[in-house]
């Protein structure tokens, strides 16, 4: 049995055609009613630095140190997640569901999604599955506090049927699929938002404060929460023989789980990582442009854990990178099949 775990990030919502980036949330966020004042004025503060704002979790740790008053950054904080909930509820309104295509195109992302690496990269992944055998046994653990993806892996798993057998030409796959798990919560639950250490927090004072920190210091909140995802997480990571990333920054908010994949590969060296990875001055005809990409992402990774050289390089021949390789490759927004014929036909 191969046990491949997808971790799916914003990207994801974003390539299917949803406005789910903060920057995006951050217009709909100002054109907001305040209901107070200190909220006013926390908005102006954000009109002034928008640009920080595209990463607001790591925006909020830094705008403590404007604040004297803990209760009066809460109260901003707390609004600000409030209104992303609303918003991002909007956001899964648009989603449309009845293609057909969707249940063949998540298919053949999570059994080819090899396809999308190098020749060499490709056939150590092949030999893997080929030496392990079996059945495909998959985890899906989702940063997003959308249900998005969860609703397409729905469109192509048998309803009640953990183990199923997925035929595509003439061949047949066993597969055995896990429910989504909610790393920061969903739109339905308290939500996640908030910053992986405190190091991350301008104002060492508000580390004082109990009620800020059990709300604002990620693993503080889901340990306070008692959701039991952490370990359960942990454990899936543990047992896994490839993690694919998709839609991910590997930003520093999550460093903890950076550390901890880190980890995970360093235990075997038939374990291998593949990060899917969005670069906006990437050129795919020159080589130089691939390896420097290649190399930038995992260096970002690795710079979370300290290594050797020697440990680095050896982590690197099993850290497989697929740049602007679009592996879930289809839009959910817009017109269903059956209304663009009927408008065709009109």
């Amino acid at each position: 049995m191969i046990k491949i775990t997808f971790m799916i990030g914003n990207g994801f919502d974003i390539n299917a055609g949803f406005d789910t980036r903060y920057a995006d949330f951050i217009r709909y966020y100002l054109d907001t009613e305040s209901k107070t004042k200190v909220i006013e004025e926390f908005k102006k503060t954000i009109e002034q630095n928008r640009e920080c704002w595209a990463d607001a979790e790591l925006a909020f740790g830094k705008m403590t140190e404007r604040y004297s008053d803990v209760n009066a950054f809460l109260a901003c904080y707390q609004d600000f997640c409030l209104q992303l909930v609303t918003y991002l509820q909007e956001q899964e309104t648009r989603a449309v569901y009845a293609r057909k295509d969707i249940r063949m195109k998540i298919s053949q992302a999570l059994l080819f999604f090899s396809d999308q690496l190098t020749a060499s990269q490709k056939s150590r992944i092949k030999q893997l599955v080929y030496s392990v055998g079996g059945t495909y046994y998959f985890h899906f653990i989702n940063f997003n506090y959308t249900r998005i993806f969860d609703r397409c892996l729905n469109s192509f798993r048998i309803p009640d049927k953990m183990v199923f057998n997925y035929r595509i030409n003439d061949d047949i796959y066993s597969l055995k699929m896990e429910d989504v798990i909610h790393i920061h919560g969903d739109l339905s639950e308290p939500l996640l938002l908030g910053v992986n250490d405190e190091e991350q927090i301008a104002n060492g004072e508000f580390l004082k404060n109990r009620k800020f920190v059990r709300q604002f210091i990620k693993p503080v909140t889901n340990a306070a929460l008692q959701t039991m995802r952490d370990e359960e997480i942990q454990g899936i990571i543990s047992d896994s023989n490839v993690i694919c990333i998709y839609g991910m920054s590997i930003g520093a908010t999550d460093r903890v789980w950076w550390k901890k994949i880190v980890a995970w590969l360093k235990q075997s060296d038939t374990r291998y990582l593949i990060i899917f990875t969005l670069a906006q001055n990437y050129h795919r005809n020159l080589s130089g442009s691939f390896l420097d990409t290649e190399e930038d992402v995992q260096n970002c990774l690795l710079s979370y854990v300290q290594l050797t050289e020697q440990e680095q390089n050896k982590l690197r021949s099993r850290i497989f990178v697929a740049i602007n390789r679009p592996l879930f490759d289809f839009v959910l927004t817009g017109q269903t099949e059956e209304e663009a014929e009927e408008k065709q036909s009109a």
